[in-house]
């Protein structure tokens, strides 16, 4: 693995940017994260072992603005996948707060003093916010319409938080959506599971029953902009659902290490993620080997558990797998 050197410093924020075949989008991300007043913050961009010329449009573009080249440190590693690429940004990053950003999104405009003011006069673990989406057909709007009224703004525990979340329904796993304290995770020794898809409906429920301080803003830093064959919308059925059958059994494991209400709030959070599997697994109408094994599991930890899913999820089920066999 390699990096780039640059000058000693001690940034308030981190900003981690995992880079794989983004050269349409690159350059939007980082100009979005440049485009700052405040000046203590680092950018921490992991070349993932991409096979177009996205890190070479990045080096071009510093080239051209020089006076961010001492603030933009590119690592280079084999391609690993997107939680590899993040882990491998932490182990680098020296701010403060950590923030990841995934290449093809962006931040708002003069948006990192805020953020950082606001975790670090409260010393918080975490601090949560909305992201703003732009969608294939270029719409726009906040990911939750109205979240802001739903949700306390006091500083909290990161499960009161998320118990708050999944009860107004306005639970997001997804991690840039979090500004994260970089000596918490350095403490919680909490990484993302390497290899899988859907990594951040694993890391985050763990990462909020960890946290002691949190706090919501209801302010739209993050700009998601949804794009066709993404990863998380392109045609990666298969890889998905073992994703996810990887993730409930990541949880389930943790799960057993709490008690009480703590325990409920991950069986709530579990069976949603067992439902999506079932559901869409259901549809399928000749599953291969290893998806039949991970369904086998997760039916095993739903009997193990007493977990109940609902006449009408089964129902839905049976309807979802005798369609599937008529069209087949």
């Amino acid at each position: 693995m390699e990096g780039s050197t640059g000058q000693t410093r001690s940034p308030g924020i981190s900003v981690i940017v995992p880079v794989y075949n983004v050269r349409d989008y690159v350059i939007r991300c980082i100009e979005s994260i440049l485009h700052q007043s405040f000046e203590h913050y680092e950018v921490i961009v992991v070349d993932d072992g991409s096979m177009d010329d996205s890190v070479n449009l990045l080096e071009e573009y510093l080239d051209k603005h020089d006076e961010n080249r001492s603030r933009v440190h590119i690592v280079h590693q084999s391609n690993q996948g997107l939680s590899e690429a993040r882990n491998t940004g932490l182990r680098y990053a020296a701010g403060e707060y950590i923030w990841f950003c995934d290449s093809d999104d962006a931040i708002e405009e003069d948006c990192l003093g805020r953020l950082y003011e606001q975790a670090h006069q409260d010393q918080l673990d975490l601090l949560v916010f909305d992201e703003y989406v732009v969608d294939a057909d270029g719409s726009a709007g906040p990911f939750f319409g109205g979240r802001g009224s739903k949700l306390d703004r006091n500083i909290v525990t990161g499960t009161e938080l998320f118990n708050q979340m999944r009860q107004q329904k306005c639970y997001s796993a997804q991690a840039c959506g979090y500004v994260i304290n970089r000596q918490f995770l350095a403490d919680t020794k909490l990484q993302f599971k390497k290899g899988i898809l859907h990594e951040d409906e694993m890391y985050t429920p763990v990462l909020m029953a960890m946290a002691k301080k949190v706090r919501y803003i209801p302010e739209c830093p993050y700009i998601k902009y949804e794009r066709e064959n993404s990863i998380t919308t392109g045609n990666n059925r298969d890889r998905r659902l073992e994703g996810t059958a990887e993730v409930i059994k990541g949880l389930a494991d943790y799960r057993s290490s709490l008690a009480g209400v703590d325990r409920d709030l991950f069986d709530d959070n579990i069976i949603g993620l067992i439902r999506n599997y079932l559901g869409e697994y259901s549809g399928i109408p000749e599953p291969d080997v290893n998806l039949k094994a991970y369904t086998g599991n997760i039916l095993r930890l739903v009997r193990k558990n007493r977990w109940k899913l609902g006449a009408s999820f089964w129902l839905y089920c049976l309807y979802n797998k005798v369609t599937s066999l008529i069209r087949k």
